[in-house]
């Protein structure tokens, strides 16, 4: 396992696909992999989000790679804050940064 960091590309947050997340802000995740990290992400901050006649469905932007960045991060200098990890030492939803 190691950790990824999540964040928005450029932090832009406009597309509507941010609709569909309770965080808009770089986060990090301990996973085995960066689909994993970004599944992790996904599932522990979506949120349903409102129709729109006519326009798609809002999906996390956590799993797209068009609207996050998901990097390893395990430089001993940028270690995150406990709260501001998802899943570690276990899933939870301590999204505070």
């Amino acid at each position: 396992m190691q950790v990824y960091r999540l964040g928005p590309k450029s932090g832009d947050t406009s597309d509507r696909n941010w609709e569909a997340t309770t965080l808009k802000n770089k986060c990090w995740v301990l996973a085995e992999s960066e689909a994993d990290a970004r599944q992790k992400v996904a599932l522990a901050t979506g949120i349903g989000a409102r129709l729109q006649r006519g326009a798609t469905i809002p999906k996390s932007p956590w799993i797209n790679r068009e609207l996050t960045d998901c990097v390893p991060d395990n430089a001993a200098e940028r270690q995150p804050p406990q709260s501001a990890l998802i899943g570690w030492p276990c899933p939870c939803r301590k999204l505070t940064l």
